[in-house]
């Protein structure tokens, strides 16, 4: 997914919209859709766009058949995602401001590992004492929620703190930048998006792609271990999926038959094709309309475990993401 605004266009863009064609292609849809594979490395090694949108709003992999083709794309995409991620890591300031930098992250690193130490000494007493526990009023406020949520979280006083600004934000365990960074997906919320009347894509505001139909074998293939662990079927599991988008890993989980089905979609416009749709009236599907930072918490506090979580969601950063781990161990049914 490419999650780079296109309101004001870089060099390596205008660049880019003067190598198109009439139709939109770049010579990397040209080179895809002839197969032309020695064509296809030069022009990813010399920094051609994998995602780059034609006209029709296709990518260079959707213009071929050729299994060939598509899996250098689909590798090119994994690796441009990575290095994504390892940049956004990164910092241009001064060496000495980069050793205090390194030294935060260690100090960071090291308490988020006793964090999590905490937590699994947590669960294992919450697990012994589960029997004895009285349901909790899902109506709850907020405070009591994070009264419940500490509770489960440490009962011992040595464990992390859970205090209600950052149960309502989401941000339990996340950091400082982690918290200004949410800013990013509330924009992407705000914004129109549309799906395309020819391929199906999900394209925000600039056209950009926040779902592409070339998604659909990984996500087949992730609802696949999602939905069979350990060789058993999903009949008696309880899946989440955080992000609908185009709604093709939920239809891909819905084949494997699962107990429960819940689904946290945070767009209004996707949330609204999603009831079109029908997917509110489906067997087993629990829809929950807004943000994971809103949705989780009170999930945790009516104490719903699943046995697969898929997360896919769009606008935010991957640190934003990680916070979600945080949540893990409350999440994950033991068994």
């Amino acid at each position: 997914m490419d999650t780079q605004p296109a309101s004001h266009p870089s060099h390596h863009d205008q660049q880019e919209q003067q190598n198109q064609d009439t139709d939109g292609n770049t010579p990397l849809h040209h080179a895809c859709l002839h197969s032309a594979i020695l064509e296809i490395h030069t022009l990813l090694a010399n920094g051609e766009r994998w995602n780059a949108l034609n006209g029709d709003n296709k990518t260079p992999a959707e213009m071929t058949e050729d299994g060939e083709v598509r899996k250098i794309m689909k590798e090119e995409g994994i690796r441009s995602e990575m290095v994504l991620r390892m940049m956004m890591g990164l910092d241009v300031s001064s060496d000495e401001e980069e050793t205090q930098e390194e030294e935060e992250k260690e100090e960071e690193k090291e308490d988020e590992d006793a964090e999590v130490q905490d937590i699994s000494k947590a669960i294992n007493k919450t697990q012994e004492e589960s029997a004895a526990t009285e349901k909790m009023d899902t109506d709850a406020d907020t405070g009591s929620q994070a009264e419940h949520i500490q509770e489960r979280l440490a009962p011992e006083a040595t464990g992390p703190t859970v205090n209600e600004e950052d149960l309502l934000t989401g941000c339990v365990g996340a950091s400082a930048a982690a918290k200004s960074d949410r800013d990013g997906q509330t924009e992407y919320l705000k914004e129109q998006v549309s799906y395309d009347e020819v391929t199906g894509n999900l394209l925000d505001n600039d056209k950009n792609g926040v779902m592409m139909q070339w998604e659909d074998l990984i996500m087949q293939l992730h609802a696949q271990v999602i939905c069979e662990t350990n060789g058993s079927t999903a009949k008696h599991k309880t899946i989440l999926n955080v992000g609908f988008g185009m709604g093709i890993i939920d239809t891909y989980i819905q084949e494997h038959c699962p107990r429960y089905h819940y689904i946290i979609e945070a767009h209004p416009q996707v949330y609204a094709k999603m009831l079109t749709d029908g997917w509110d009236k489906k067997g087993g599907v629990k829809i929950y309309f807004g943000t994971w930072q809103e949705v989780v918490p009170k999930l945790i506090a009516e104490k719903v475990q699943f046995d697969g979580i898929f997360w896919d969601t769009f606008g935010e950063t991957y640190e934003v993401r990680q916070s979600l781990l945080f949540w893990s161990p409350l999440l994950i049914r033991l068994y």
